[in-house]
């Protein structure tokens, strides 16, 4: 049961993420992408099921927000490499 409830958190944290930049993106006048909404997603379901591997113990509350920082951490160093490669 622990597996399931780390990767749905890893889900939320990750349409969490998703959303917030969807809004600040609407706010500058942004259309919604959906390669950076699915890729937050992805990223978020990727770290719950590194946390179901790893056996990550921690109650619900700080498992969502370490999930949402992680996920927006990665997805910041994965834009920053991906437009380095890409000028290449």
């Amino acid at each position: 049961m622990i597996e399931l409830k780390a990767l749905a958190t890893g889900v939320f944290a990750g349409i969490s993420y998703a959303v917030s930049g969807y809004v600040r993106a609407a706010s500058k006048g942004e259309k919604f992408n959906t390669k950076k909404f699915f890729r937050a997603v992805l990223i978020g379901v990727a770290i719950g099921g590194i946390s179901v591997i790893m056996r990550i113990p921690l109650p619900d509350a700080e498992m969502l927000l370490s999930q949402i920082g992680a996920t927006a951490i990665i997805d910041k160093l994965a834009s920053a490499v991906y437009e380095k490669v890409s000028r290449i």
